[in-house]
């Protein structure tokens, strides 16, 4: 099944709301809290981790809109280097593949030496 998807992470819990390219709503799911500033970078892997199994067991994820608490505090970044890095501490990405689909997975990157 193609779908989109919306991520609403918030301090308390983070909705998913996943959805037809026409709009019709497949299917939704709660998950914990989205703020890496409360939660940690340990638990905020884990919840990356899980939203990614979420929507690669829906089918084709086709794109996906995060809407984030927490991310303005760059000193909880370990993977942020010195500012100009844009990759992000569990940045997702479409990579990989699962028969004949790609699927969502967790990306670190760190700055340039």
């Amino acid at each position: 099944m193609d779908f989109i998807a919306g991520v609403d992470g918030g301090g308390t819990k983070t909705k998913v709301v996943c959805a037809s390219p026409e709009g019709k709503v497949l299917d939704t799911a709660v998950f914990g809290p989205f703020n890496m500033n409360s939660i940690g970078a340990e638990r905020f892997s884990a919840l990356l981790q899980e939203l990614c199994a979420y929507l690669n067991g829906l089918g084709h994820c086709r794109a996906l809109c995060i809407g984030s608490a927490g991310i303005s505090n760059k000193g909880n970044d370990p993977y942020r280097g010195d500012g100009n890095d844009p990759g992000r501490h569990g940045e997702l990405e479409s990579g990989g593949r699962s028969g004949d689909r790609p699927e969502w997975r967790i990306v670190r990157r760190r700055a340039s030496p």
